[in-house]
């Protein structure tokens, strides 16, 4: 009774410790920890939304655009992504022939797949980093740039 256990460490004003030991960030850092995973993806131009379905997550004077962080239950964590996708790196190489124009034409999509699939691994790591395991993470290409 006369111990009592040390305050938690917090290494930004926007974690806290759980009783668990997972770090709890605000979740407008981890938007912002989001953003940082999806734009090192090559092929990413930029995490932006983009329509009238804007997806955002809003915090205390700040607004994360691109990414939604969603609770659906209190112990869960769901994220949506929005993703510009640079067309340099979908499309393919010139080339003289038509019969290699065919053969990098079918492409479009399994690179397009190939990218979300890398964005999708990138963020749940940056989650796993943070203490964070999230139920879906859902990345959504908005546009080609």
């Amino acid at each position: 009774m006369g111990t009592s256990s040390p305050a938690p460490v917090r290494a930004k004003a926007a974690s806290a410790t759980s009783k668990r030991g997972r770090t709890s960030l605000s979740p407008v850092a981890l938007a912002q920890a989001v953003i940082q995973a999806a734009s090192a993806v090559p092929g990413v131009a930029s995490v932006r939304s983009r329509g009238a379905g804007l997806a955002a997550t809003y915090g205390p004077h700040a607004r994360v655009a691109g990414v939604a962080i969603a609770h659906p239950t209190p112990n869960q964590l769901a994220i949506e992504l929005h993703i510009i996708v640079s067309l340099a790196d979908i499309s393919p190489p010139a080339s003289g022939s038509a019969q290699g124009a065919a053969a990098q034409g079918g492409q479009d999509m399994p690179v397009l797949l190939d990218i979300a699939s890398q964005v999708r691994g990138a963020v749940y790591k940056a989650m796993r980093r943070h203490g964070e395991r999230p139920i879906t993470v859902d990345v959504c290409i908005d546009d080609l740039q």
